[in-house]
C-alpha cells in the first residue's frame, strides 16, 4: 500500500508543477494577446515570465517561502482552470505526460551536479536576496542555469525540495512530444530525420532524471529551435505565436547554457532575410536576457563567468591569478573538459613535477611568483600547467583514450550510423540507385547552405574547445545526421514510416523497462508510512559539515567527505580555499552580502 501511495505523490507534484507553469501561460497570454497553444508551447511560454519573475524579484529579496508560496498557490490554481476552460487542451495528452514524468522521476537518483551545486545555489536563492561576489564564494555559483531560478521560484510548503526536481523533466517529456508530433506530420526529411534520431538518443540515454540535469533538457530545447528555424525559414512557420517561441527557446537554451551562444546567429540571419521584426514581444524577451547580464554581473564581476574579455573591474572582483578567478577557472575548465581527469597528466605525478620543476627554473616566472601571495602561487602555477596541457598536441591524443570520445562514437555516430543503413537496406532498392550523389549534395548545400555552415561551424569549435556531449550534444547529434539528411533528403520517407514506428517503439520499450526495473529495485527500501510523508521523491545524501564563522555574523558551511547538497547555506566544497585568501563577507545597510 505504501508503494502506490508514493508513487501517487509523484503524479501529483508532476501535475502541480504543470499547472503552475501553465498558469504563467494565462499571463503572458492576456499581456500580448497570443491565441491558444498546443501544450508545449504554452510551457515555454510561461517560462518565460517564471524567469522575469525569479530575476526581477532576487534583486530586491529573496525567495522566500511567503513569495514563493503566493506565486505558486496563485498560477496553480490558474494554470487548473485554464485547463478545464481551453476547449484545445488534450486531457489524454497531459495524463500521459504526468504519468511519463512521475515514471522518469520516481526514486531516480540525482545527477552528480544536482547537490553538488544547483541545490546549493537554489537554496542560496531562496535564503539571500542577490548577493555580490558569490563566484568569490564558490566559482561554481557563477555559471548557474536558468532552470535553477525557475525552480526555486516554484518551491512550496507542500512539496518542499521536491519542488526543484520536476521542471526539467516535464520540460524534456513535452520537447519530446513535439518531436514526436513533429516525426509523423511533418514533410520536410531533414527535420524528420533529426525529430527521429534526438527521440531515440533521448529515449535511450536522457529516460530518467538522474540522466538529466541541466544539459539534456537544454539540448532537446536547441534541436527543436532548428527544426523552427527551418520552418519560418521555409515560410512554413512565420505566425508570430511560432516566431516568439522560436525566440524564447533561443533565449532559454543560452540562459541555461552559454556555450549555445552561437545559436543566436539563427534569429540574426532571420531578421536579415526580414522573417523577423522587432516588436514588444522581442523587447520582453530582450529585457530577459538584460536581467541574466545584470544577474552575472553582480554574481561574478562579468558579464558571462568565467569568460575574461567579458570582465570589469569593481569593489568586489578578485585579482588575476586568486582563486575563483575568470581567467584561472577559465583555464582550469578548459583543461577538464579535454579528458584531464583521465589523463596521464593528473594520474603520473612525475609528469606535473617536471613541468613545475622547469617552470620554476626560468627567471620570469621565479620573479613574478615573488611578487604573488602565498595562495596566489599555486594557482598560478596550476593555470600555467592547464595551459599547457590545453594545447591540441597534449591534449587530443589523451582525448581520443578517453570515455568522452567513447560516448560520441557509441552514442552518437553509432546511432547515426545504424540509422543510415537501417534506410538504405529499406530504399536501396528503389530509390538509391536512382541518386547522383554530386547533384544531392550541391542541391542540399544550395537550399541550406547557412544551417551546413552554422553546424559545421559548431562543431569544430566543440571539438576544439569543449568536447564534451553536455556542451555540444544538440548540434552534434544534428550534424552527424547529415549525411543520412542529404542522402535522403529527396525521398518519401513516410513510405517506410512503419520503419521509424518500430525503432521509437523499441525504443520506448527500453525506457520504460529500465525505469520499471529500476523503480522496482528502490522500492525495496520504501516499507514504512513516514517514507511517503518524509522522504523526498529524489533521495538526498546526508553529510555533516563543520560550521565557520566568519564577520557580519554570517556562518559559512563545510561538508566533511560529501558535498552540500541540503545543507544550510551559505555552504561549499572549497571553503578551505577561500579561507586562504582571507576575503571577506560583509552585509550592506540594505541587507545585501558582498564577498571581496
Amino acid at each position: 500500500m505504501i508503494f502506490p501511495v508514493l508513487y501517487l505523490k509523484t503524479i501529483l507534484f508532476s501535475f502541480f508543477i504543470l499547472c503552475n507553469v501553465c498558469g504563467y501561460f494565462l499571463l503572458i497570454k492576456k499581456f500580448f494577446g497570443l491565441q491558444s497553444q498546443n501544450i508545449f508551447t504554452i510551457f515555454i511560454l510561461g517560462s518565460s515570465f517564471l524567469i522575469f519573475f525569479s530575476y526581477l524579484i532576487n534583486f530586491f529579496s529573496p525567495l522566500n517561502i511567503y513569495i514563493t508560496n503566493i506565486f505558486f498557490i496563485f498560477f496553480s490554481i490558474m494554470g487548473l482552470i485554464f485547463f478545464v476552460i481551453d476547449k484545445n487542451i488534450n486531457f489524454r495528452y497531459l495524463i500521459i505526460i504526468v504519468f511519463i514524468t512521475s515514471l522518469i522521476t520516481f526514486l531516480s537518483k540525482s545527477y552528480n551536479d544536482y547537490e553538488l551545486y544547483h541545490l546549493p545555489y537554489m537554496e542560496i536563492l531562496r535564503k539571500f536576496k542577490i548577493i555580490f561576489g558569490l563566484s568569490n564564494f564558490d566559482f561554481r555559483y557563477g555559471h548557474t542555469s536558468v532552470f535553477q531560478n525557475i525552480s526555486a521560484f516554484q518551491y512550496n510548503s507542500l512539496m518542499l525540495k521536491d519542488s526543484y526536481v520536476f521542471y526539467t523533466p516535464l520540460l524534456t517529456i513535452l520537447s519530446a512530444g513535439y518531436l514526436y508530433n513533429k516525426l509523423f506530420k511533418t514533410r520536410n526529411n531533414f527535420i524528420l530525420l533529426i525529430s527521429l534520431s534526438t527521440l531515440i538518443y533521448y529515449l535511450l540515454h536522457g529516460s530518467r532524471y538522474g540522466a538529466l540535469g541541466n544539459d539534456l533538457p537544454t539540448h532537446i530545447l536547441a534541436v527543436i529551435s532548428i527544426i523552427l528555424f527551418i520552418e519560418i525559414k521555409n515560410n512554413n512557420s512565420n505566425k508570430n505565436e511560432n516566431i516568439f517561441l522560436f525566440l524564447t527557446i533561443i533565449l532559454i537554451i543560452t540562459l541555461s547554457k552559454f556555450s549555445l551562444i552561437l545559436f543566436y546567429l539563427l534569429p540574426v540571419y532571420l531578421v536579415l532575410k526580414r522573417k523577423i521584426f522587432i516588436d514588444l514581444k522581442n523587447i520582453f524577451l530582450l529585457v530577459l536576457l538584460s536581467f541574466f547580464f545584470i544577474k552575472n554581473f553582480i554574481n561574478t564581476s562579468c558579464l558571462v563567468y568565467p569568460i575574461s574579455f567579458l570582465c570589469f573591474e569593481t569593489k568586489w572582483s578578485v585579482n588575476e591569478y586568486s582563486y575563483t578567478s575568470p581567467k584561472t577557472i577559465s583555464m582550469e575548465s578548459s583543461a577538464m573538459v579535454k579528458a584531464y581527469m583521465e589523463s596521464k597528466y593528473l594520474i603520473d605525478p612525475n609528469l606535473k613535477k617536471n613541468f613545475i620543476d622547469n617552470l620554476l627554473e626560468q627567471d620570469s616566472s621565479k620573479k613574478f611568483l615573488s611578487l604573488l601571495p602565498n595562495h596566489e602561487k599555486s594557482e598560478y602555477i596550476n593555470f600555467q600547467y592547464y595551459k599547457y596541457y590545453s594545447q591540441f598536441k597534449i591534449w587530443f591524443p589523451e582525448y581520443l583514450k578517453g570515455n568522452d570520445f567513447l560516448k560520441l562514437l557509441k552514442n552518437i555516430f553509432f546511432l547515426c550510423f545504424i540509422i543510415f543503413f537501417i534506410f538504405y537496406f529499406y530504399l536501396k532498392s528503389q530509390i538509391l540507385n536512382k541518386i547522383n550523389l554530386l547533384n544531392l549534395l550541391t542541391k542540399f548545400f544550395i537550399n541550406n547552405y547557412f544551417i551546413t555552415i552554422f553546424l559545421s561551424i559548431n562543431f569544430l569549435l566543440w571539438l576544439i574547445n569543449f568536447p564534451q556531449l553536455r556542451y555540444g550534444l544538440s548540434y552534434v547529434l544534428v550534424f552527424s545526421m547529415l549525411p543520412s539528411i542529404v542522402v535522403y533528403g529527396n525521398c518519401n520517407l513516410h513510405r517506410v514510416e512503419k520503419i521509424f514506428r518500430i525503432l521509437i517503439i523499441l525504443s520506448f520499450s527500453y525506457a520504460i523497462l529500465s525505469n520499471s526495473l529500476r523503480i522496482f529495485k528502490e522500492s525495496k527500501n520504501y516499507n514504512q508510512i513516514n517514507d511517503i510523508l518524509h522522504l523526498q521523491i529524489v533521495p538526498l545524501s546526508k553529510f555533516d559539515y563543520k560550521t565557520i564563522k566568519t564577520n557580519d555574523h554570517i556562518d559559512i558551511r563545510q561538508p566533511i567527505g560529501g558535498v552540500c547538497s541540503d545543507i544550510e547555506q551559505l555552504c561549499s566544497v572549497f571553503t578551505d580555499r577561500f579561507l586562504l585568501t582571507q576575503r571577506k563577507i560583509h552585509k550592506s545597510a540594505n541587507n545585501y552580502i558582498i564577498i571581496k
